[in-house]
This record gives structure tokens, sequence and C-alpha cells, in this order.
């Protein structure tokens, strides 16, 4: 009888044991099957962040892209030099033989210079577009050493491009040609080509191109920039590239830049910015440019000297 008791309670324990292992297992499956699914939700919630992050990036830049193309609509048709700049009569091989018949308003002076009168200023057109020719920096998309530094080279070759000059930008290979060529001649001039100011930048675009004129204007205005553009006159402006606040830069931009300004509409300047590929025609409101505008100064462009070089044929 004692021994169908012990059998009894032995068995009963065992039960009890079972179902306290039961018990643990399920328990441990539990914690693990809440792990797992907070790792996923996890996962899922970390997808869904990087998804949101990038298709926010993507609509940043497609609110550029569209904002561009809106406004391209503006932008009027590029026009050649020759077609800009009316031919000039050079009176001074031109020895005037007699004061008889001149106005009284008209002296010799003025027929051997061919001054025009300063009171009756003609006022620059709406807008205008130099059909100044695009190259980025990096014409085979190599964003390496020199290229990355190289959009003083290349804004100096573009605006020499549309003067005639001797250049040729017509196709990747035959940039990337010029824009080395230049920076070995930096190279020679300066001992360096790397954040060139605009004083450093005319000398060796002189010595580059002896038949055309780089010049620098320190505090240039808006109207300014316009009536040197509507004469066919490019504009090549050093900035603090970060204030440009360009979409396409790599990055946070380059700390210091250059451009070329081809024309004007009635809001912004049209220029030909290296930095990017898509730079050709790329419209900056004019207090952009103005803002960035600034010559290098040794590290903080932002604070240097407002100033553009302005190209004319000699």
């Amino acid at each position: 009888m004692v021994g169908a008791r012990r059998q009894k309670f032995i068995g009963a324990h065992r039960a009890i044991q079972r179902r306290r292992c039961a018990c643990d297992v399920s328990a441990k499956d539990l914690v693990k099957k809440t792990t797992t699914l907070r790792m996923k939700n996890n996962i899922i919630v970390a997808l869904i962040i990087v998804l949101l992050l990038g298709g926010g990036y993507a609509l940043y830049r497609q609110r550029f892209i569209v904002s561009q193309t809106v406004q391209s609509l503006t932008i009027p048709k590029a026009v050649e030099y020759d077609l800009v700049v009316a031919p000039v009569v050079n009176d001074q091989d031109q020895p005037v033989e007699s004061d008889k018949g001149l106005d009284e308003t008209e002296t010799p002076q003025d027929l051997q210079t061919g001054t025009i009168d300063p009171t009756e200023p003609v006022p620059p057109p709406q807008s205008i577009n130099l059909a100044i020719p695009f190259t980025s920096q990096a014409p085979q998309t190599d964003w390496g050493l020199p290229y990355q530094e190289a959009c003083e080279e290349a804004s100096v070759l573009m605006a020499a491009a549309f003067l005639n000059a001797e250049v040729d930008l017509s196709t990747p290979v035959l940039a990337e040609q010029e824009i080395l060529s230049f920076v070995a001649l930096e190279e020679t001039q300066l001992g360096a080509y790397l954040d060139t100011t605009v004083e450093e930048t005319i000398r060796v675009a002189n010595a580059r191109f002896p038949s055309l004129v780089f010049t620098s204007v320190n505090n240039p205005t808006i109207d300014e920039i316009k009536t040197l553009l509507a004469n066919g006159v490019p504009v090549i402006v050093p900035a603090a590239g970060r204030k440009l606040q360009n979409p396409f830069y790599s990055g946070v931009g380059p700390l210091y830049h250059m451009l070329v300004l081809r024309g004007y509409t009635s809001t912004s300047f049209i220029t030909n910015d290296p930095g990017t590929r898509r730079g050709e025609q790329y419209l900056y409101t004019f207090d952009t440019i103005m803002e960035a505008m600034g010559d290098w100064n040794g590290g903080n462009p932002a604070q240097g000297a407002k100033m553009i070089i302005v190209v004319h044929k000699r």
C-alpha cells in the first residue's frame, strides 16, 4: 500500500516537473519570439527611416531640378559674340582735316576717339544670354586632382572660347587637355595651381591668351555686371562656394569657387558653373551671386574682397 502511494506521489511530482519544464520552454520561446519580433520591427523602422531620408533628399534635389526647369523658360536664346558687339569704328587712324561742317556740340576730339555722350547712357536690355561654351572642371567625370580644384581654369577657358581665342572645348577629351595645359602654366607662373586669387588668375590668363585682356573690377553692382554682359563681356566671379547652395555639388560644396556669368533674366544671373555637370546655363538669383562673391583670402572667401574678372578682346 505504501509502495503504491509512493509511486503515485512520484508520478504526480514528475507530472508537475514536466508541466514546469513545459512552462519554462514556453517562456523561453516567448522571450525569443518577442526579441526576434522586436529586432524585425527595429529593422523595418530603420529601413523606413532610410527610405524616407533618401526620398526626402531625392525630392529636395528634384525640387531644384523642377525649379531650374521652370526658370529656364525665361532664359533667352544664346547669342554669339559677333552678334552682340556692334562694329567699332576706330577713328584714331583717320585724322580730321577740318572743323568745317561740325555740329556745335561736336569737336574733333569727339570724332577721333569715337566717344559716346555719357549724358545719354544706353540701358542694358531686359535679358541677355551669351553663347559661352560650357565645360565642367572635370570634363571626363574624373573629380580627383587636379580637376576638383580646376574651377578657375575651366572658367577662364570658357570665357576665352566665347571670344574666339585659340581654345577648343568641343569635346570632353579636348577640354581636359586644355585644363591640364592651363594647370601646367599656373605651376610654371605661380608655383602652384590650387586656390588662385583673382590677381593670380588674371596674370596666368593674360600669359595664356595674349589676344585677350583680363582685368578686375572691384565692388561691382548688379547693374554694372548687367551692362558688361549686355556688351558681350564675359564675367568671371570668385565665390564662397558653399554660399551658392547648389544641390548638385558634392557634399557641402567647395570652400572656394569660380564660375562664369553669361547673361541674366529679370531675376537671376545665367551662369556656366564648372562645379557640376549640370552647370550649363545654371540660374542663380542676383542676391545669391552678390552675397557669395569673394576673392580667395587664404581660407575664408565669404569675407574676401568683392570683385570680378572681365574679359575683352585686345
